[in-house]
C-alpha cells in the first residue's frame, strides 16, 4: 500500500515537472515567434518531451496557450506588492508599489512580451484569445489599483473618489509598463527603476496628496 502511494507521488511529481517544462518551452517560443508561428513539434523539441505528452497535459495547442497565459498572469500578479501589507507614509507606500511594478517588469519579461505579441498578432486563429489577454491585463490593473488605493490619504477622499483615482493611476501604470518594456527591449541599458521613479514623482507632484488639487 505504501509502495503504491509512493509510486503515485513520484508520478505526480514527474507529471508536474513535465507540465512545467512544456509551459516554459511554450512561453519561450511563443514570446519570441508569436502563437501562429510556434508549432507543437517545436515545443516538443525545446521541452525535450514528446508531442503526446503535450496533448496529454493540455489537449490542444489552444489549451496550452490558455495555460501559458494563466500561469504567467498568476506569477506576475503574485510578484506585485500586496496592498494589505503596505506600510509607511502615502509617498513611501506608492514608492513600494512603483518599485514592485519595476521588479515585475524585470522578472517577467517573457510573459509581458507574450502579452504584447499576442495582442498585436493578427489572424482569425488568434482572435478568440484577445479576450483572455484583455482579462489578464485587467487583473493586473485591478491588483495595482487596490495597491494604489491603499497609498491615497484616507482624509479628504471619499471611498468612491479613492476607487476612481486608484483605477486611473493603475491604468496609467500599465501603459507605462508597456512602454518601459518596449524601450528596454530596444535598449537593454534603459534604467527601468529610473523610469518608474520618474513615474512616481510625476504622480506625487500631480496629486500633491491634496484631493482638492
Amino acid at each position: 500500500m505504501a509502495s503504491t502511494a509512493q509510486e503515485l507521488t513520484q508520478k505526480e511529481a514527474q507529471g508536474a515537472q513535465s507540465r512545467r517544462q512544456i509551459l516554459d518551452a511554450a512561453l519561450d517560443l511563443m514570446s519570441e515567434r508569436g502563437y501562429a508561428a510556434t508549432s507543437i513539434s517545436a515545443i516538443s523539441k525545446k521541452s525535450g518531451l514528446p508531442a503526446s505528452s503535450i496533448y496529454w497535459h493540455f489537449e490542444s495547442k489552444e489549451g496550452l496557450l490558455a495555460a501559458v497565459l494563466e500561469d504567467g498572469a498568476t506569477s506576475f500578479v503574485d510578484s506585485l506588492p500586496k496592498f494589505e501589507e503596505l506600510t509607511g507614509t502615502p509617498e513611501e507606500r506608492l514608492t513600494t508599489v512603483s518599485k514592485g511594478l519595476a521588479r515585475g517588469l524585470a522578472q517577467g519579461p517573457r510573459f509581458l512580451r507574450l502579452l504584447l505579441v499576442m495582442g498585436l498578432e493578427s489572424g482569425g486563429e488568434i482572435l478568440p484569445t484577445l479576450g483572455s489577454i484583455r482579462s489578464i491585463r485587467q487583473r493586473i490593473i485591478e491588483r495595482t489599483a487596490r495597491s494604489m488605493e491603499a497609498t491615497i490619504l484616507p482624509d479628504g477622499y471619499s471611498t468612491r473618489e479613492k476607487r476612481r483615482l486608484a483605477n486611473r493611476l493603475a491604468l496609467f501604470s500599465m501603459v507605462v509598463v508597456d512602454g518601459a518594456y518596449i524601450a528596454h527591449q530596444i535598449d537593454p541599458s534603459v534604467d527601468l527603476e529610473g523610469l518608474f521613479e520618474l513615474q512616481l514623482n510625476t504622480l506625487i507632484n500631480n496629486l500633491s496628496w491634496n484631493p482638492k488639487r
